[in-house]
């Protein structure tokens, strides 16, 4: 199930016309049904068989938190938020080996409704969330627009958008914008001005051989990244918005940002604010060590991506950036007659660095080795 299949565009719409068509009971079990439904029909029985597995003991595990408290439940939702952190390392290791295209797309997927389970148990434990039915649930948790690539939706906005849904023609029509405007990102920016035109200008100017085709290639590797899976964010948006479903959006003009702790509020924000939500704020507060939140958080964000050192020299080099950010911080407010400088001077000399900042850390992961990263690095800084 690729969005960049116009076949699985067709499938989409078909499935949104038939929720519309069916009573307003029936439509979150079509909801449920149709992407369960489509993983059998392409044969990913072992998926279906955890998703089934993992939702149930989710929703188990959450009702009894609801019905009950103490010691016990806390440890029940505990053991629960460890077994989807294991289900989602041992994803994680499936991801690494070679696999087509569908399971490739099974196992992205899991990367994200793994996330959405443990936010579902956190905020049961913490007695967040309305009583629900499983069906509300499941269709939460399977959501075929945002199953793929995201965002991250929370439990809380999803029921609200359901028990409050009816026909709104305005936000249909809007939806169907956003997946136009989406696919113009992934066809015309990501392939055809990234992967086609820029492309070629880069190997015209020597690519990785030279400093600045190797910064080229960064910049290439980061735009192509934005566009494409900024362009499948619309399309899921949109998706969602033919569903009746607003969906927060992921992305919010990251590139033109000021400093590195803005781009992450920017970029792939869903991600990003569930790694503030349930990594950083209970390491923030059991350690008492702001920073240690930081660094964990962002590690956490780049094994999410993959498991491998390179996502976590990636997510270590986020980390450690937001950190100097913050001590730099620090040091203007202390010393303000030294380090100030003009408004304007100031948030243009900052969003140039944080661009080429987040640019060069794409050598990381645009490489398969962390060698090849360090070559690249030193043929752009051994050439200044």
């Amino acid at each position: 199930m690729n969005f960049s299949n116009p076949k699985t565009l067709a499938l989409f719409f078909a499935f949104a016309a038939l929720y519309w068509l069916l009573p307003r009971r029936w439509q979150l079990y079509w909801v449920a049904i149709f992407p369960v439904g489509y993983l059998l029909l392409v044969g990913q029985y072992a998926a279906v068989a955890a998703v089934t597995l993992l939702t149930s003991a989710c929703y188990g595990l959450s009702e009894s938190a609801r019905q009950h408290s103490g010691r016990t439940t806390q440890a029940r939702s505990m053991a629960g938020i460890a077994l989807l952190c294991g289900a989602f390392l041992a994803y994680k290791l499936a991801q690494n080996l070679k696999a087509d295209d569908g399971q490739f797309f099974v196992l992205l997927g899991a990367s994200f409704y793994l996330l959405r389970m443990i936010h579902y148990l956190a905020e049961s434990y913490s007695r967040n969330l309305k009583q629900h039915s499983f069906i509300e649930f499941a269709a939460y948790i399977v959501f075929p627009p945002t199953l793929l690539v995201g965002p991250i939706n929370r439990f809380p906005e999803f029921l609200r958008d359901e028990r409050r849904k009816r026909w709104d023609s305005k936000l249909f029509y809007s939806g169907l914008e956003r997946i136009l405007f989406g696919y113009f990102k992934v066809v015309v920016l990501a392939n055809y001005l990234l992967d086609t035109k820029l492309s070629v200008y880069i190997e015209q100017v020597g690519g990785n051989d030279t400093a600045y085709g190797a910064w080229l290639g960064c910049l290439e590797y980061g735009l192509d990244l934005y566009f494409r899976f900024g362009g499948y964010c619309d399309i899921a948006i949109g998706l969602s918005a033919l569903l009746g479903f607003r969906i927060l959006e992921n992305f919010n003009y990251p590139f033109i940002r000021s400093d590195i702790s803005a781009f992450w509020k920017s970029w792939h924000i869903s991600l990003s604010s569930w790694c503030r939500d349930y990594v950083f704020t209970p390491v923030a507060f059991l350690l008492k060590r702001p920073a240690l939140g930081v660094i964990a958080s962002m590690l956490i964000l780049g094994i999410w991506h993959e498991l491998s050192w390179r996502y976590i020299v990636w997510g270590l080099y986020h980390g450690l950036g937001i950190v100097g950010f913050q001590q730099w911080s620090r040091l203007k407010q202390r010393f303000p007659a030294w380090l100030h400088l003009p408004g304007a001077l100031s948030r243009a000399l900052g969003i140039l660095i944080t661009f080429n900042f987040v640019i060069l850390s794409f050598a990381i992961t645009r490489t398969d080795e962390l060698s090849e990263a360090v070559a690249i690095y030193r043929t752009i800084f051994g050439e200044f």
